[in-house]
This record gives structure tokens, sequence and C-alpha cells, in this order.
């Protein structure tokens, strides 16, 4: 009988060998799991198989099991598509509602998750919507879906989609609208040198008073004056020049005298200045508040021609500016007021060409911001681009409209630089009782004030948008109405 030394056994944990209860380390692996090539068919002191295991391979699989598994991820696949695809035409189809219709919050919030712009849109297409009151109107934007308008509306609001037209309008303005013009510019400018040439006075003559301090026999100081005359032109025969003595002081009024060129050589030094008898000086500093200005209201010259101060007011202000600087702007204000007064400006045809490609883009959406906004007279709907100011579009422009909605008016205003003047007159007592206007223009605000035959009145203050100039009327006797024209 053979007798069996049976021993208790465990299993390592680490190289899953089975070793002796006995054993705190595996005598297989050291506790670290890796076996030695030597070791990995060692048992204690015998050889031992190696315990049998499972393999598993794509390739032993047979051909119908395989396909069966190809059809089941299939299947899975297309379940999960569907699933995606579904979600989406329920979201797209809540989208194709009317804008005059309201929106479940899971869908605006499910949109917004998926573009942050949606949620701002949806709140400014509901106040857009809430001004559209009349059923006429509801009627013909009511096919406008929230697919239609937030497609428009991502054009509309964004500047880089505007801004892309822009440079693209710019380039071409210089090409087809102020090149074909260069030619007729250097004319008129050529024109215009020469007519300043000829008729600015102060290239022919400049005179200058010099203050100092007179003494009479007396020895008090009175103040005095004498003048340097330079002659930049041979052919000046004579001059009318008005002298003017300002005093700073309060209540003080101009002291004035009118001279011919005769006396303005002849008191040339100190000691033939001109002095005021009636007017004491004390102290070096009495000049430092008073003055002494001429200025030559005309000339003469050996051909008997007369050369007029108010000669060179005939020189529009556009050329004036554009002989100082002649920058775009400049020429585009020069052509308006002397070649052609429909030239367009570079801010109003971007701006033009904005609003074409916005209109083409979806009609429907367009006419309905746009007519909103002018009955609102705010912006509803986000801006990619800016509206040109006036003094951008236009050199001169024509309104007509009402003061308090009952006194019709006509208007007409000119814009050079930020200066602003024109006239005005009421249709019910015709363009012979017209009342001028002057003013400014400070960051789009229009403020001009009447006078008639010297007498100051009322005052328009206001701004200009849309070719509508609105705002408030003040009368003489400080009474306030809205006005509006255009």
């Amino acid at each position: 009988m053979t007798i069996i030394d049976l021993k208790p056994v465990k299993r390592c944990a680490n190289c899953f060998r089975l070793i002796p209860t006995s054993m705190e380390r595996c005598p297989y692996c050291q506790g670290t799991g890796y076996l030695k090539p030597e070791q990995r068919a060692l048992t204690f002191g015998q050889q031992q198989e190696e315990e049998p295991h499972i393999h598993f391979s794509w390739n032993d699989l047979s051909p119908i099991t395989k396909r069966y598994i190809y059809i089941g991820l299939a299947a899975l696949a297309a379940i999960i598509m569907a699933c995606v695809i579904w979600s989406n035409v329920a979201k797209t189809r809540a989208l194709n509602k009317s804008i005059f219709e309201t929106l479940d919050e899971s869908v605006v919030e499910s949109q917004t998750e998926k573009d942050q712009n949606f949620a701002k849109f949806y709140k400014e297409v509901r106040e857009l919507t809430g001004y559209i009151t009349s059923d006429e109107d509801q009627e013909a934007f009511k096919d406008i879906s929230y697919n239609d308008f937030f497609d428009f509306y991502n054009c509309y609001s964004s500047q880089v989609y505007c801004n892309d037209i822009k440079e693209k309008s710019e380039a071409e303005y210089g090409k087809k609208i102020m090149d074909p013009m260069k030619t007729k510019v250097d004319s008129v400018k050529a024109y215009w040198d020469k007519y300043v040439n000829e008729h600015d006075i102060s290239n022919y003559i400049t005179v200058k008073a010099i203050t100092t301090f007179a003494e009479d026999w007396g020895g008090d100081n009175h103040p005095a004056w004498f003048y340097t005359v330079k002659v930049m032109k041979g052919n000046v025969k004579d001059c009318n020049a008005k002298v003017e003595f300002k005093d700073n002081s309060p209540f003080a009024e101009p002291i004035t005298d009118n001279v011919n060129l005769a006396i303005l050589k002849e008191r040339n030094s100190k000691e033939k200045c001109t002095y005021l008898t009636n007017q004491y000086a004390y102290g070096d500093d009495y000049w430092d508040s008073r003055s002494v200005e001429v200025t030559i209201q005309d000339i003469t010259l050996n051909n008997g021609n007369v050369i007029k101060l108010s000669d060179i007011e005939n020189v529009p202000p556009s050329v004036t500016a554009y002989l100082a600087d002649s920058s775009e702007d400049n020429t585009c204000h020069l052509i308006v007021e002397t070649i052609d007064n429909q030239f367009p400006f570079k801010a109003k045809y971007t701006y033009d060409a904005i609003i074409a490609q916005l209109k083409e883009k979806n009609p429907k959406c367009f006419e309905l911001v746009e007519k909103v906004e002018k009955a609102t007279k705010k912006e509803i709907i986000s801006k990619g681009f800016e509206e040109p100011s006036i003094t951008e579009v236009a050199q001169s422009v024509s309104l007509r409209g009402a003061i308090n909605g009952e006194y019709d008016i006509v208007m007409q205003l000119s814009i050079a630089d930020k200066v602003v003047t024109g006239s005005y007159y009421y249709l019910s007592q015709g363009p012979g009782k017209r009342l001028s206007l002057s003013g400014t223009i400070d960051d789009g605000i229009i403020t001009v004030k009447e006078t008639y035959h010297g007498t100051a009145g009322g005052s328009f203050k206001g701004r200009f948008r849309d070719d509508t100039y609105t705002g408030i009327y003040t009368d003489a006797n400080c009474k306030e109405m809205q006005f509006e024209l255009e």
C-alpha cells in the first residue's frame, strides 16, 4: 500500500502557482509575480505540467457567428443614429415655428447649448415681434420661422460678416468711384488755387501793430502803437485798414479807426506812433490784457482793381478745407459742393453695400427689422455694422416735416467739419420769410439756433438718423416741442 503525503496548499496571489500554506513567500516568483525561465516548469522539486489556459481568438469563430455579431453591431449603430437624427429633427421642427409663436424653454436651452448667441437672439426676437400688433403686419411676416430669422440674424449681427463686405466695397469705391473723379478734382483745385492767390489780401500786404507807450507833455504815459508794413507784391496803390483797440477789462468798449496805406507807412516807429489821449497806462503789464488788431478791408492795385477781404469768402468751405488738407474726406466734400452733389461718401457707399447684401440675404427679415426700428426709433436687433453720421454721408441736406406735428416747415442744412449752417421757413409763410440757422454737430447731435434779421429766436436740437432729423425745438419763450424732419 502506497502512502501519499498530502500537504495543504494555497495559490500565490502574484503568479498563481500552488505553494504550501506554510510558506510565506512564493519560491517561484519571490512575491513579485515574475518567474525566471528555469522556474516556470518547476514545482516543489519535481516537474509538473502547466495548468491549462483558455485562449480566445476571432479566427476561431465560425462564419455564421461572425455574421450575427456584425448584424448586431450594425443594428445597435442604426438605433443610436436614429435616436440622434430624431432628436435633431424634433429640434429643427421646433425652430420651423413662426417667430410670432413662443418656444419651449427646453428648446431654447438646447439651442443655446449648441450656440450661445441663441439666448440673446430669442430675447431680441420676442421684443421685436412684440411691436407687430396689427393683423395686417402679422399676416405679412407670419411665414418667417426661427430658422430663417436665426440664419439672417447671424449675418446681420456679425461684425466679421459685415466687415468683410465693408472691406470689399471700400476697395471697389477707390477704383470705381474716386479714381474717375481725379481729373475733375485737379481742375477745381487749379481754378481755386489761382483765385485764392489773386484775391487773398495777405498775398499782397501784411500789417502788424506793435504796442508801446507814449509820454505826453505832462509826463503821463498813454497806450500807443506803431505799424510794420510788408508789401509782398509791389503793385499795391492803397488800402483801407480797420484798427481796433481791445480792452479785456469788464464793460470796456473797443475803440476803432480806419486808416489808409499812407498813414500805415508814416506811423512806422515809436517816435511816430498813435496813442490814446483819453487812456492812461500805469505799469509794464498794461498790455497784458489789451491788444491792437489791424484788419485790411480792401486794397487798390496800380491797375485800378480793388480786392476786398470779402472776396475770399467766395471760396467754398469745402475748397478751403481741401486746399489745407487733401484728405479723402475733404475730397468728397469738395466733389459734392463743386462737381456732383449726388456723389456718395465712402461711409455711405460701404453702408449701402452692407444693407444691399443683408436685403438679398432675406428680404422679409430685413423689412421686419427696418419697419420696427424705424417706428420705435431704437435698435432692437444687434447690428454688426455702424450707421454713418451725417458728416460722413452729406455736405448739405434738405428736410421737410413739422414742429409739434402742426407747424409744417422746410429746412436746409449745410455741414462743414463740425459747423452747421442753413435756414428754414414755415410753409404757411413761404420761402420769403426764411430764418437763418447756425450751430454745431457733436457726437451725432445737431444743435442750431435761429435768427431773423439779427434777432435771436428758437433752437433745434436732435439727432440725424436714417435720413430723419428728430428732436426738441425750443421757441423764444423757452417752450419745448417735438419736431421730426426727413
